[in-house]
């Protein structure tokens, strides 16, 4: 990746902060704010963000351009989940994995939903490592696109509902259709997490009407069946 290098020894990626995402007049406290909202997002049990630190990179003597701003990550060892294929001896536990992560990412949605806050703009299957850190000794789900695209939930703006909807609500939705084709069985308790969630928005007089077309388009991609059935991998 662009702007990313390995440090394999001591198990470390360096990421550098693209200079467009940063505010010119005060890009130190932009860095530090961000830090703390990735830090927020990986503070829910089974929703993890591999620990990191801030670096402020150094120029040649006379070199004019905008100084580099660096995330130095610990490395997750395993496989992003647009890619990760299960064998049938791995669905057990990774369907236990998988199951605990959705039900974070749903308690954190809540927790946006009612007290609002910054959640991570880009949600995408390829963004989310399951493997483990060297720290670990059990696989993980991780959040590993660390950079500082991030929304802000407001209840008192209703221009904030729908990307709230789309990129945080039906992300959560494809993941537990997603993650049940893994386990090759249903997923009641994500299920249920997932469905008190929905049902609080529906209720809510204050929700939008685009956001709940949205969400009405949701449930109809994602049947509340009892298993998804799909090929083992061998």
């Amino acid at each position: 990746m662009r702007g990313q290098y390995y440090l394999p020894k001591c198990h470390k990626i360096i990421r550098r902060i693209a200079n467009y995402q940063l505010n010119k007049k005060n890009p130190q406290q932009q860095i530090l704010d961000g830090a703390q909202q990735l830090r927020n997002f990986g503070s829910y049990p089974d929703l993890h963000v591999p620990k990191f630190e801030v670096m402020r990179g150094a120029l040649a003597k006379g070199d004019m351009r905008f100084e580099p701003y660096l995330f130095v990550v610990d490395e997750v060892i395993g496989n992003n989940l647009s890619v990760k294929k299960f064998k049938r001896s791995e669905r057990e536990e990774a369907g236990r994995v998988l199951e605990s992560f959705v039900i974070s990412f749903v308690n954190f949605a809540k927790d946006i939903y009612q007290n609002g806050g910054f959640y991570p703009s880009d949600q995408l299957y390829h963004q989310y490592v399951y493997g483990k850190t060297a720290d670990d000794t059990e696989n993980k789900v991780y959040f590993v696109d660390l950079d500082l695209k991030f929304n802000n939930f407001n209840r008192e703006n209703p221009e904030t509902f729908l990307p709230y909807s789309s990129l945080i609500v039906g992300f959560i939705g494809g993941l537990i259709k997603y993650s049940e084709s893994v386990a090759n069985r249903s997923l009641g308790n994500a299920r249920e997490n997932y469905s008190k969630l929905l049902n609080s928005l529906f209720n809510d007089p204050t929700f939008p009407s685009d956001a709940r077309e949205f969400l009405i388009e949701v449930l109809e991609r994602i049947p509340y069946e009892d298993s998804q059935k799909e090929s083992d991998t061998v």
